[in-house]
């Protein structure tokens, strides 16, 4: 294919795929052309290309009371396979500190087998809950109030699924999840649970960053948008290709 059609391709993860490519369609803004894979093909040319996520268009009847929450209380939610794994050590015994000062907190869970993590056992009963994964993250998204982002590899997907909810986000910055929010993204154990707080005080900065984030995510990640940015990518593929066709042919 290459040698008769330009070509642009996009990988499953964070580095070109193993193809002779003239564009490669990255999420990272940053990414540089070099060579890879051994140098077995030539260095596609990076196109920033951060569309990844559809959003929901399912309106189910999911109601706080379904899910047990109260309709009171500020629902952080944080959702992942690997939570066990993920919300440990520092960061967790400061996330409980911060639920004490703020008794209408109640922190929801969502993923795995529905266990709490290790490092949340001495919660207060009723304050951390956590459910088993699901196939309707949204409908529970927007029974919540602030999406918490652990400081963690991944969880960018889930970070974007809340962003298309209109739900602010406390996510580190350098990481997949914070990247979704660019100058949102908080550098700090400190500045994050700051925000934190401030959203959990505060209905409308709560509903101010997530209108905010739902911009940002019909602007940067809603696939539905891309269009105009493939097109864009695939002119560049074939300018990029016209010497290597002409000169072939």
């Amino acid at each position: 294919l290459y040698a008769l059609r330009p070509v642009a391709g996009i990988s499953v993860n964070t580095v070109a795929p193993i193809a002779p490519l003239d564009v490669w369609l990255t999420a990272d803004p940053h990414a540089e052309r070099r060579p890879a894979w051994g140098g077995v093909f030539e260095p596609p040319q990076p196109v920033y290309h951060p569309y990844r996520i559809k959003r929901s268009r399912k309106h189910g009847q999911l109601t706080r009371a379904a899910l047990g929450l109260d309709e009171t209380a500020v629902v952080w939610i944080t959702a992942g396979f690997r939570l066990k794994q993920e919300i440990t050590g520092v960061w967790a015994s400061r996330m409980l500190q911060l639920m004490a000062c703020h008794p209408q907190v109640v922190w929801l869970l969502v993923g795995g087998a529905g266990e709490l993590p290790q490092a949340l056992q001495q919660a207060v009963p009723g304050r951390v809950r956590a459910l088993a994964t699901r196939d309707d993250l949204p409908g529970v998204f927007r029974c919540c109030d602030i999406y918490v982002n652990p400081p963690r590899m991944g969880g960018g997907f889930s970070v974007a699924e809340a962003m298309a909810e209109a739900l602010p986000v406390t996510a580190f910055a350098n990481s997949d999840g914070g990247d979704k929010l660019g100058q949102l993204a908080l550098p700090d154990l400190d500045a994050y649970l700051a925000r934190l707080a401030a959203l959990s005080d505060d209905p409308e900065l709560r509903r101010r960053m997530g209108q905010a984030l739902r911009q940002r995510f019909d602007q940067r990640l809603d696939i539905e948008a891309s269009g105009p940015a493939l097109l864009a990518a695939c002119r560049q593929a074939a300018d990029l290709a016209r010497p290597r066709l002409t000169k072939s042919s």
